[in-house]
């Protein structure tokens, strides 16, 4: 005959039907993504996420590009700017020793 205490080592053992209720069932898994179906839905989200990465690469380029540009006019402007000053003082320079020597004006070599 089975006891009160055979029937209680018999629910250590096995499962209950209360401690079933806490396991997914057949009309839960339905809800889950099939292997198959995760492998699509990857490969999906993975051509997106490169998509969304060289989207963002090629914006970053061209900020680079662009701020690239921006400076290296700076810098022309610069050196034309240096090349104007130096013909002008090279133009002064020469307006000056012309003074000195019509006025016969010695000028100091310093």
């Amino acid at each position: 005959m089975i006891t009160d205490t055979d029937i209680k080592k018999l629910k250590k053992v096995f499962a209950t039907k209360k401690d079933l209720e806490a396991f997914a069932t057949k009309r839960d898994l339905e809800l889950y993504l099939t292997k198959d179906e995760f492998r699509v839905f990857e490969r999906k989200l993975d051509k997106k996420f490169i998509d969304f990465e060289e989207s963002l690469l090629t914006k970053i380029i061209d900020h680079i590009l662009t701020s690239q540009d921006v400076i290296l006019k700076r810098i022309d402007d610069i050196i034309i700017d240096n090349a104007a000053r130096d013909m002008q003082l090279h133009r002064h320079d020469k307006w000056i020793h012309d003074l000195a020597t019509h006025t016969e004006c010695k000028l100091s070599n310093s």
